[in-house]
């Protein structure tokens, strides 16, 4: 069935006769127009880019911590007020505002409600310039339920927005509205419609290669040194001192838009070694991040009775600024310098 054709049928089963719809889905998003009999018009696309869609949605409430889109789109409806602008025409982007957002102490409830409205800003900037919108005008398909984006879109096109019931199933309900009209043209018994799908393959997967081995390269031994895991961070341990007390250090801690990374090394000019190794997730909240990393360091220091001597500690990646000041480091790198 044609997606349009079936959007239609079902928006019309759903609420009857609409002026324009919108259909916000997981891939794609679109605008369908009537004309005033309301009879269909024509149909506006995205590009293939997911920018604008709530594939988009889903990928920056992964980075942002949440367990899926849904998390953000209650939090977004918590905030009042101005969100922060973010770029969502692109997904890397939008990974580096996010960052930046919180540098600037946004909460997670604007970025979340920011996210939505520049999402709404690139869904109207494709769909909506020199088109003019017949009332009523309604919004389809997954992201209909995420109650900012429709708030925003109501204020941005200046109209009332209708939401029908089971408004991301409205192209599936027109699709088996239209195989229920095929089945009686057709004549054809349920049955034979839906067993004809349901055809058992098996098939034997055939290798036209033997598995790959390494002869002419050598790997570094990777268990020459101790890991594990503690409050979400990964932690290397290289070269620690067996005997108790005081080591002086320097530290550097990278803060980046997807991971958070620090290295602790040897402050002495004679044994100028490192010593350990971090890494954790940033999930769009640097200080959370910079914490964890910390609280491993002092269970080091607890479990080992050491006590690290900072002599200096760096920032670098896009949070380095903010967390300069939250530590107190003695110096923000930028990231080509410090590679």
């Amino acid at each position: 069935m044609n997606e349009q054709v079936a959007l239609i049928d079902g928006v019309k089963f759903l609420i009857g006769n609409v002026g324009s719809v919108f259909t916000i889905g997981g891939e794609t998003f679109g605008l369908i127009l009537f004309d005033q009999n309301g009879h269909y018009q024509k149909y506006i696309s995205n590009s293939s880019c997911a920018a604008g869609t709530g594939a988009f949605l889903d990928q920056q409430a992964e980075r942002l911590g949440f367990s899926g889109s849904a998390k953000l789109s209650r939090l977004a409806d918590q905030f009042e007020g101005d969100p922060p602008k973010i770029a969502t025409r692109c997904a890397v982007f939008a990974k580096t505002d996010l960052i930046h957002c919180q540098q600037q102490g946004y909460s997670i409830e604007a970025i979340s409600a920011g996210l939505c409205k520049e999402l709404v800003h690139n869904i109207t900037d494709t769909l909506v310039k020199g088109i003019e919108l017949l009332e009523s005008v309604a919004v389809v398909g997954g992201v209909s339920k995420n109650k900012k984006v429709i708030q925003y879109v109501s204020e941005i096109i200046g109209r009332p927005i209708t939401i029908p019931e089971h408004a991301e199933l409205a192209g599936a309900i027109g699709c088996a509205l239209m195989a229920q009209k095929a089945q009686h043209s057709d004549g054809l018994r349920p049955s034979e419609c839906f067993t004809a799908l349901l055809k058992k393959q098996i098939r034997e997967k055939h290798y036209f290669f033997p598995p790959l081995k390494s002869e002419k390269s050598v790997f570094p031994n990777f268990n020459e040194h101790s890991y594990y895991i503690s409050h979400h961070v990964e932690v290397d341990l290289y070269d620690l001192p067996h005997l108790p007390g005081r080591i002086p250090v320097f530290m550097g801690i990278d803060i980046g838009s997807t991971s958070t990374k620090a290295i602790v090394m040897n402050a002495q000019k004679d044994d100028q070694n490192i010593l350990l190794g971090l890494y954790t997730r940033t999930m769009g909240q640097p200080i959370n991040a910079t914490q964890a990393l910390l609280r491993v360091l002092r269970e080091i220091e607890e479990k080992y009775r050491i006590q690290f001597d900072f002599w200096g500690v760096g920032t670098t990646g896009s949070g380095r600024k903010f967390i300069q000041k939250v530590v107190n480091a003695d110096m923000a790198i930028d990231e080509i310098t410090a590679n």
